[in-house]
């Protein structure tokens, strides 16, 4: 790493920029696009692979705190996908004040976007799949990150689907927040950090006509929202602040699709 110190006719600025000799796409080491005087935008692309966690980074400074809106670029493989063969690119942002983070992790399609107020920001964006998922390792396809003052559209919600599912009951786990919920037993998910609203959508084979479908939002200590789920017709929910974990149970003698998607706040 290197130092430029620029100079006018009128004297040494006031501002040092730092470059990076070495360029590479170590999750663990993410590149870093440091303040260059003027500069209004900071992005980086890169190959995600499926179930290796490989991927692209990027860490911005700002020349001040403000709102900023981080958009994302998702290129899928050249080839057509076979079936089973997904992928499912996440990303992680940590937006950054004084040494304190808000941390925020939600998947990714093409265009998705959140904003925050920061003075730096530090970003992963990786394929998630892991084993013993359902898809193909080793697909490569590109991703890349963007960010730029401003505010992200309103009408672009983040989302998460969880993937860690904790089963008590045994209920068989599928992929991305969709199970088969058996005939007269529950699911319980973990809320991710950041959650502000929950989507359950559930499918019967054959269809019911007012399935008996509830869900209950928790703490360690009490409930903190429940209702009956309208699965043909569903809505978006808010989720309490101290809500750590959601439980989906099915009254019917027979077995559900069942699909949860968390809106994240940003």
């Amino acid at each position: 790493m290197f130092k430029v110190f620029l100079i006018s006719v009128f004297g040494l600025i006031g501002c040092t920029c730092y470059v990076d000799e070495t360029i590479d796409n170590d999750m663990s080491n993410p590149i870093p696009v440091r303040i260059v005087p003027g500069q209004t935008g900071w992005s980086q692309s890169g190959n995600l692979i499926t179930f290796t966690q490989s991927g692209v980074s990027l860490q911005a400074i700002f020349s001040e705190p403000d709102v900023y809106t981080i958009q994302f670029g998702i290129t899928p493989p050249p080839s057509p996908l076979a079936f089973g063969a997904i992928i499912r690119p996440q990303a992680q942002v940590s937006w950054n004040v004084k040494g304190n983070q808000i941390v925020r992790t939600f998947d990714v399609s093409n265009g998705s976007s959140i904003s925050g107020r920061a003075e730096s920001v530090n970003v992963r964006l990786t394929d998630s799949l892991i084993a013993p998922m359902v898809g193909t390792p080793g697909i490569p396809y590109v991703g890349s990150i963007q960010v730029a003052k401003g505010v992200r559209p309103t009408n672009q919600i983040p989302i998460f689907s969880p993937i860690n599912i904790e089963n008590p009951l045994g209920t068989a786990v599928v992929n991305n927040g969709s199970i088969v919920l058996a005939a007269a037993s529950s699911a319980l998910f973990v809320v991710p950090e950041g959650a502000s609203q929950v989507y359950i959508a559930a499918r019967y084979t054959p269809a019911l006509v007012n399935p008996d479908l509830a869900a209950v939002l928790q703490n360690a200590t009490a409930i903190t929202q429940a209702w009956n789920i309208t699965p043909y017709s569903p809505e978006w929910e808010p989720v309490p602040p101290s809500s750590t974990r959601l439980v989906v149970a099915n009254s019917e003698a027979v077995a559900c699709r069942l699909t949860v998607l968390f809106g994240i706040e940003g």
